[in-house]
């Protein structure tokens, strides 16, 4: 099941703004700590949205932030993922420049790697990293 019942969430602070909307911290069933994506009107088309979203509720990774589903009955669509603690790798990577030790950035390379050959593997690009290289 990929379909999450908004009723099961609870929006607790918000997290930030992202590229398709805001991103709150919430609880899912009282008892997973998930972060709460809500897709602003415009942002995709909807039928995009809801492939890509299938798409991804198969694939599973540790080296991958889990998707567990999403909102879509509704508007606004909400994506429901695993919550990060340290927030986004890109944001993680910026505000600690400078302070990794060289075998920690290594590590953190492989790691990216994994799970980008993961996906690759699942004829699955990620978003993001595109959108990191190309900057």
């Amino acid at each position: 099941m990929w379909e999450i019942n908004p009723n099961e969430l609870t929006f607790m602070k918000e997290l930030g703004i992202g590229q398709y909307g805001q991103v709150r911290l919430g609880m899912w069933r009282a008892q997973h700590k998930v972060a709460i994506k809500a897709i602003k009107e415009g942002a995709m088309y909807e039928e995009d949205f809801i492939e890509e979203a299938k798409l991804m509720m198969k694939l599973s990774h540790p080296k991958l932030v889990q998707l567990y589903g999403v909102c879509s009955q509704q508007k606004p669509i909400y994506i429901v993922t695993e919550f990060m603690q340290q927030g986004s790798l890109v944001n993680f990577l910026r505000q600690k420049r400078g302070s990794f030790s060289l075998g920690s950035m290594l590590s953190m390379c492989l790691d990216v790697c994994e799970g980008m050959e993961y996906l690759e593997t699942n004829s699955f690009i990620h978003r993001d990293l595109v959108l990191f290289i190309l900057h």
